[in-house]
């Protein structure tokens, strides 16, 4: 899935949280100050996930543009909440053709609903069309597409989830399973993706291993040993462990700083998505010392495949080595949330990065002034 463009109100009747249209390029750098109304656009672009799967709803309109597999499709859905109701007012799936014209695939409001041409009995308000009509040709890589959209915020417990001791379920040793199942997909802690990862993808691990040995000079190797006595459990419970310079015994993951712990959740992350994943990280430079910041640029370009990112961040660095064409700058007035894109700034602060970022630290788009 790539995301084309994007726009959002929390109600349609012209009041409350309104975020104007955002154009993607593949690699998004969010940039703003603090309360500029990044962290929101990404909540709500998250709910979209869990409307899909889940049929857990707010109030709320959005519009977004996306290519999957070559094809490109509009999906709008406007949906509202009254007395604890969940409600689909209208929803429209489109396939645009030629770049002119739209091929509707469903479309339905309060009263009707046409799939493909064809007009369907009643069917739940409160489910969107994309889970209803799921199993269909012309929708299932759409609803597929909407589950590979990953986001590392660090502010929760996704960096304590992905580090704890995990066992590998065992018909994921049989590569042929592997492969059919998409291997690591729902397997979420670092250490039992990282063992299939090296059983059945060792130029992935291979590769990985020297990322994350060229921004810790410290490490000597990365290896396995066995967690089952630590969790009291039967199984295989591989747990990563590190072996540095100088050091005898080597330390395991849980045991790392966080730190340490982010960067190679981050790459492990990276090598393993899915193609046509969309991946975000959230201000990841909080904690973080510059050997651990000046890598994820660079690697994103390298690693990134068929995926598209978007990255929020305040860092010097990381806005001096992101093209401006691929920001993204955030400003907010009330409730209102625009964003202008960095192809819009490039003829105007010129070739220098380090002239660029500090220009945009004064611009208006910036600042709001």
């Amino acid at each position: 899935m790539f995301l084309v463009s994007y726009k959002f109100r929390d109600r349609a009747e012209g009041y409350g949280w309104v975020i104007a249209n955002i154009n993607f390029t593949k690699n998004n750098l969010f940039v703003g100050v603090s309360g500029s109304g990044k962290s929101r656009m990404l909540n709500s672009l998250m709910n979209i996930g869990t409307f899909i799967s889940q049929n857990i709803f707010r109030d709320g309109l959005w519009e977004i543009k996306f290519i999957i597999n070559n094809s490109t499709y509009k999906w709008a859905l406007h949906s509202i909440v009254i007395d604890s109701d969940q409600i689909i007012q209208s929803e429209r799936l489109s396939l645009c053709v030629d770049g002119t014209a739209d091929k509707v695939i469903f479309n339905r409001d309060k009263d009707s609903f046409e799939f493909n041409g064809q007009k369907l009995p009643k069917l739940p308000k409160n489910s969107t069309g994309l889970n209803l009509l799921k199993e269909e040709d012309l929708v299932k890589p759409v609803y597929e597409g909407f589950g590979k959209i990953l986001r590392r915020n660090f502010f929760g417990s996704d960096l304590v989830e992905a580090c704890a001791i995990s066992n590998v379920p065992p018909e994921l040793l049989d590569k042929s399973i592997y492969k059919k199942s998409n291997g690591l997909t729902g397997i979420g802690a670092i250490s039992p993706r990282l063992y299939l990862l090296k059983l059945h993808e060792k130029n992935l691990f291979d590769l990985l291993v020297e990322e994350y040995k060229s921004i810790f000079p410290a490490i000597e190797d990365i290896t396995f040993v066995d967690g089952s006595k630590l969790v009291m459990h039967s199984g295989n419970y591989p747990v990563l462990a590190l072996k540095e310079k100088e050091i005898n015994n080597p330390v395991m993951l849980h045991d790392l700083s966080s730190g340490m712990q982010k960067v190679l959740l981050i790459i492990t992350d990276i090598i393993t998505l899915p193609n046509n994943s969309i991946y975000i990280i959230d201000e990841y430079e909080n904690s973080l010392g510059i050997n651990a910041i000046n890598f994820l640029p660079d690697f994103i370009v390298s690693n990134g495949r068929e995926s598209q990112f978007i990255t929020t961040s305040h860092h010097p660095y990381l806005i001096n080595n992101i093209p401006v064409s691929d920001w993204q700058i955030f400003n907010r007035f009330g409730s209102t949330v625009t964003v202008k894109s960095g192809n819009e700034l490039i003829g105007k602060y010129g070739k220098s990065k380090q002239d660029a970022f500090i220009q945009l630290m004064n611009d208006p788009a910036y600042t709001g002034s």
